[in-house]
């Protein structure tokens, strides 16, 4: 079991050797252009967290409201 373990160790590493190539660099405009756009889609994600925090803070609230008005009939 160790044995095939390490095998794929191996495997996994050359795969990685093979497919980094230090010569390939990525443009500093494209960089920064990919940068953007992640920047972009974290504060949409963000954004949708909050709008999604909000609804149940506001729905949990309006479950109470209706609790203590049931409560005092």
């Amino acid at each position: 079991m160790k044995n095939h373990q390490s095998q794929d160790s191996r495997n996994l590493l050359r795969t990685i050797k093979m497919s980094f190539d230090p010569e390939k660099q990525v443009e500093k405009e494209d960089y920064v252009k990919m940068e953007k756009k992640y920047n972009e889609l974290v504060q949409k994600v963000q954004t949708l967290f909050l709008e999604i925090n909000n609804r149940y803070y506001v729905s949990i609230e309006t479950l109470k409201r209706m609790l203590m008005t049931s409560m005092k009939n």
